[in-house]
C-alpha cells in the first residue's frame, strides 16, 4: 500500500492475493485501487473496484473474520457511488449495509450509510428518519468528534435547509461542527459546500452559491470526491447569477462529469438555462426520474417556465421542499 506504488503495481497483489485465497488481503487492496482512482479524479472506476471488492464476499460466507472487512466494503461503495452520481446504487448499498446482522443493535451505525444519498435524491423522508438514530447514538457515545462521520450531519442540515426549516438546519450545521471538533471555526470540508450551494441554489441566492463554491478544490479527502458535483453546481450558479464566465464553467463542468450522470445532467440543465433552450427541460427532468432523483427532476421542472414550472412546484411541494417562486 506504499503510495509510490501505481495501480497496475495494486491490481498485480490483489490478483495474487486472491489466487493464494486471502480475501482480506484482496479485499484491502481493491480499495487502495478505489482510493486512487478517487485521488486521480475517477469516480466511476473507483466505483468498479468497490464492486469488484464487494464481489469477493459473494461466494464465502461472512463471519467474524471477514465481517468488518464486508461492513467497509459497504460503506467505501456507498460513498463513491454517491460522489460518482449513482445514487440509486448508493441507496441499495446502503440498505444492503443496514441489514448487517451485527449492526441490528446500533441503528445509528446502520442506518447512517443512507443519509447523504438519500438527502440527495430527496428521499428526505428516509433521511430525516436515519438522521434521528445518528443523533441518539452519537449522543449516547458522549458526542465524540469523529471528523469522519461528518458528512452526515452536512447532509441533513442540507434537506431541512430544502425543506425552510431553519432551526433544523442551523441544529445540523452545529452537530457538524461539533463532530469536526470544537477547535474548528470554519465548515470547510469539500461536500459542505456542495451541499450548501444545492440549498442557496433551491432559495435564488445564486451569487452566494457561487461564493461557497468559488475556490473548487475541496480541501478534505472526503471533499475532494465531490469534485464533479463542484463542477456542476457551480456552472448553474454562475448562469443563475448571470456571471461572465458561465459558459467557461459549463465548458469545464461538461468535461469534468462526463462519467458522472447526476452532475452532467445538472450541466446540461446549465446549459439549456444558459442558452434560454429551456424547452428541452422536461427531458432533463425525466432523465433526474430514471437516476432516481427526485428532487432535481422537480427542481428542473421548476426553472422551465409557464405551466411546467408549475408542475414543478407542485413536485417540490410534495417532496416537503419550500416554494421559492415568489422569492
Amino acid at each position: 500500500l506504499d503510495p509510490s506504488r501505481d495501480i497496475d503495481e495494486l491490481e498485480d497483489f490483489a490478483s495474487r492475493a486472491l489466487e493464494s485465497g486471502e480475501l482480506v488481503q484482496a479485499s484491502v487492496l481493491l480499495e487502495a485501487i478505489a482510493v486512487r482512482y478517487g485521488e486521480e479524479q475517477h469516480p466511476a472506476q473507483a466505483l468498479v473496484a468497490c464492486r469488484r471488492r464487494l464481489d469477493l464476499f459473494d461466494s464465502v460466507t461472512t463471519g467474524p473474520s471477514l465481517g468488518f472487512e464486508l461492513r467497509d466494503a459497504l460503506h467505501t461503495a456507498t460513498f463513491i457511488a454517491t460522489a460518482a452520481g449513482q445514487l440509486t446504487e448508493a441507496i441499495e448499498l446502503a440498505e444492503r449495509l443496514a441489514r448487517l446482522p451485527f449492526l441490528q443493535d446500533e441503528p445509528d451505525l446502520a442506518l447512517e450509510e443512507g443519509i447523504v444519498p438519500n438527502g440527495l435524491a430527496g428521499n428526505w423522508n428516509d433521511a430525516i428518519k436515519a438522521g434521528h438514530a445518528f443523533l441518539a447514538g452519537w449522543e449516547q457515545a458522549g458526542r465524540p468528534v469523529a471528523p469522519g462521520r461528518g458528512i452526515a450531519p452536512a447532509a441533513l442540515a442540507m434537506v431541512h435547509g430544502l425543506r425552510g426549516d431553519t432551526d433544523q438546519q442551523s441544529a445540523w450545521l452545529e452537530t457538524h461542527r461539533q463532530i469536526l471538533g470544537s477547535n474548528r471555526t470554519d465548515r470547510a470540508t469539500g461536500y459542505g459546500e456542495a451541499f450548501d450551494a444545492i440549498v442557496e441554489l433551491h432559495h435564488h441566492r445564486s451569487d452566494v452559491a457561487a461564493l461557497r463554491l468559488a475556490d473548487g478544490r475541496p480541501v478534505s479527502i472526503m471533499g475532494g470526491w465531490y469534485r464533479q458535483w463542484h463542477a456542476a453546481l457551480a456552472a448553474e450558479a454562475a448562469v443563475l447569477a448571470g456571471h461572465s464566465d458561465a459558459d467557461a464553467k459549463i465548458v469545464y463542468a461538461t468535461a469534468a462529469t462526463e462519467h458522472n450522470p447526476t452532475a452532467s445532467a445538472l450541466t446540461r440543465r446549465a446549459r439549456m438555462l444558459q442558452d434560454g433552450t429551456t424547452g428541452g427541460l422536461e427531458s432533463v427532468a425525466t432523465e433526474f426520474d430514471n437516476l432516481g432523483c427526485p428532487y432535481q427532476a422537480a427542481r428542473t421542472l421548476s426553472l422551465a417556465g409557464g405551466t411546467t414550472a408549475e408542475s414543478g412546484a407542485a413536485r417540490l411541494k410534495s417532496l416537503g421542499a419550500t416554494d421559492t417562486r415568489d422569492a
